[in-house]
């Protein structure tokens, strides 16, 4: 009689408690790396956008800004017979006021009514939160030619004068100033402090240096977007002028 080997039984219990506990954190490991992964490229991401926004906010600024500046007019060069092309300033010159701070030039945008004012100025919003530089347009009173003169009004019904928001989130305070200036042999004319160049220095700027340093507020701490660009002014009628005028 022949007998048959019996085969050995094989255990089948699946894992242990301890090959399930190892297998869970191995996996627990793994996707808090990838959750981390996953957090670190999505904070990458909003950042540049950030970032991104930034720079073209900044550029699309200097371009307003060098189109304006490039239009420096005095008014007179615009007008014969003007007797008090003046201005708020008590000036003749295409500049009426320059600040670290804020610009105020006539800049002729091509209107038969003559020069418009505009003013460039950065200053802290607290009800924001952040810092911002503004640009306000102010056209010469109707029928006043040939002696242009500029009534100051509040914005309404009525009321020519606009203000319009060109850079959010400027670095305040300003690591640098947002404008410098230089004459037609490229030496610096520093304003007084808290003051604007007089006006023999006035008639003497021919080139402005537009400083611009954005950062939009954020959570990812993003650093500072700056940029830089010079711009000259070829129609203020400085660059006639061999050496600054004498002083009075």
């Amino acid at each position: 009689m022949i007998r048959l080997a019996r085969r050995p039984q094989r255990r089948d219990n699946g894992f242990g408690l301890v090959e399930m506990m190892i297998s869970m954190s191995i996996f627990a490991l793994v996707m808090s790396l990838v959750v981390a992964l996953l957090i670190t490229a999505q904070k990458q991401t909003a950042a540049t956008s950030i970032r991104l926004d930034d720079i073209d906010q900044a550029r699309m600024a200097i371009d307003s800004l060098s189109r304006t500046v490039r239009t420096a007019v005095e008014p007179a060069q615009l007008q014969l017979g003007c007797t008090s092309c003046n201005g708020p300033a008590s000036t003749s010159t295409a500049l009426t006021s320059a600040q670290p701070a804020s610009l105020q030039l006539f800049a002729n945008g091509g209107s038969a009514a003559g020069p418009s004012l505009v003013t460039f100025t950065a200053s802290y919003d607290s009800s924001r939160g952040e810092a911002i530089l503004t640009k306000t347009v102010q056209p010469p009173d109707p029928n006043s030619a040939p002696n242009f003169t500029y009534t100051a009004c509040t914005p309404g019904p009525g009321c020519l004068i606009t203000t319009l928001p060109l850079v959010r989130g400027l670095a305040w305070p300003l690591p640098r100033p947002l404008f410098t200036y230089y004459d037609n042999a490229g030496l610096q004319l520093s304003p007084p402090e808290n003051a604007s160049l007089p006006p023999r220095q006035l008639i003497s700027v021919d080139s402005i240096a537009i400083n611009l340093t954005v950062k939009t507020p954020n959570p990812y701490n993003t650093g500072p977007t700056s940029i830089t660009s010079r711009v000259g002014l070829p129609n203020s009628g400085s660059g006639l002028l061999a050496t600054p005028p004498p002083a009075p």
